[in-house]
């Protein structure tokens, strides 16, 4: 794959692809200017490391299987408070408790989870 130093928005829809892939870790390591990455329609169980993406603000994890549990982990956190756009439809969400790690969000959707506790 050449550079995708020009790349800001990316879409890795429907792939089957877990929150640790490899493949999607070597993926995000050429897109170091990515603004918005759609991973929706995945395995994804938590945020991937992002570390790669300083420019990233934007993440859909819509139709995955996220649960707070992972989300808010002690790893997670760091990747959330740079996040200013979260799409989580469709996940396992329960509570939003944790999102005070998120300072940026501007923006977050968590329809279509099973919250039970604001």
């Amino acid at each position: 794959m050449p550079s995708g130093e020009h790349i800001i928005e990316a879409s890795y829809c429907h792939r089957g692809i877990s929150s640790d892939s490899p493949h999607l870790r070597d993926y995000l390591r050429r897109l170091p200017n990515l603004t918005a990455l759609d991973l929706s329609g995945n395995r994804c169980n938590a945020i991937p490391n992002l570390s790669s993406c300083k420019s990233l603000r934007a993440l859909n994890l819509s139709h995955n299987i996220v649960a707070n549990k992972t989300l808010f982990s002690p790893l997670n956190k760091p990747r959330l408070r740079v996040i200013v756009e979260l799409r989580l439809s469709h996940n396992k969400v329960t509570n939003l408790r944790g999102f005070a790690a998120a300072p940026n969000l501007h923006y977050l959707d968590v329809s279509f989870n099973q919250i039970s506790n604001l």
